[in-house]
């Protein structure tokens, strides 16, 4: 195979060439592409040695039909030939940052913002265009938000570059946290009570989950359902609610004071209510419908003038 085409990365340099790689010495990007170059141009020469060495060259031309011998002139001809392929390419080299450091850099600096919000947060850098050639930054990259973002779900962070060529760039970031949340465990009708087999806990993430989730099996264990649900569905406050200390039709006790004296009557609910909130019971005694308060379960107070 010609010199030409041997790999940069596993080329040992002709002495003639310059210094080589020590063993296990590993070259920069910048390093190996002059590496190759000077490979190029030494595949040539090697190429160009034997011809230029032959012992004469006959000219065809009548015009000169004199016989050249090049010996001399060969070791010129071939420096200037190396330096000819060689300078261009030497003086295009410049170091460039690497675009996974941005990146990284971009990722860290988010998940040091939200250490606060616990395990489970993952930060992911959006690829760059791997055309891109930014300068080598000799000084550490430098993190900030970018104006109007904020630190979760698509948001975009600003690093740059304050050496001697400085540069900046917007990479995009998604925020994501996963945590257990409550889910429905089986479809269930509206108005079921929610217990332990009808809820399991599932991974998400959270921020696709824009109307709330609970993280605790308990807080949502005995609410009924506002709707029908599909099992799977995450529970959120808007889709439970507590249920009511009295149900409609339920029979209640009326109590109502005065004086130090209580009395009691037997009535029926005619509305679903939480405690503290005023109902209508309908009196079973005399059949009248009377407002109360009620106080806890199976017990309304009526307001005595």
């Amino acid at each position: 195979m010609p010199a030409a085409w041997r790999s940069a990365e596993t080329l040992a340099i002709h002495a003639s060439a310059g210094n080589a790689l020590p063993a296990g010495r590993v070259a920069t990007p910048a390093g190996r592409q002059s590496l190759a170059a000077l490979a190029f141009a030494d595949g040539v020469a090697s190429f160009l040695l034997p011809l230029l060495a032959m012992n004469s060259i006959t000219a065809t031309s009548k015009q000169y039909p004199t016989i050249v011998k090049p010996a001399k002139c060969v070791p010129a001809a071939v420096a200037a030939l190396v330096l000819l392929l060689i300078g261009p390419l030497a003086a295009g080299q410049q170091a460039t940052q690497s675009l996974d450091s941005i990146r990284e850099a971009a990722e860290s600096f988010v998940l040091a913002q939200l250490e606060a919000k616990g395990p489970g947060v993952v930060a992911e850098a959006g690829r760059l265009d791997r055309r891109l050639r930014l300068s080598a930054c000799e000084q550490p990259l430098e993190a900030f938000n970018a104006a109007g973002s904020r630190l979760g779900g698509n948001t975009s962070v600003g690093i740059r570059c304050t050496g001697q060529r400085p540069w900046k760039i917007y990479v995009p970031v998604k925020v994501s946290r996963e945590v257990e949340v409550a889910v429905l465990a089986r479809s269930l009708p509206r108005g079921a009570a929610l217990d332990s087999k009808a809820v399991r806990m599932q991974r998400l993430d959270t921020s696709t989950l824009g109307f709330g989730y609970y993280e605790d099996l308990e807080r949502v264990t005995g609410q009924t359902l506002r709707r029908a649900a599909a099992a799977g569905t995450v529970i959120t406050p808007a889709l439970v609610a507590v249920p009511p200390t009295i149900r409609k039709d339920e029979q209640v006790t009326l109590l109502a004071e005065r004086a130090g004296i209580a009395i009691r009557a037997p009535g029926r609910a005619l509305k679903d209510a939480q405690i503290g909130d005023i109902i209508q019971v309908r009196n079973l005694s005399s059949e009248t419908v009377v407002e109360g308060v009620v106080r806890g379960p199976g017990e309304v107070a009526v307001h005595v003038p």
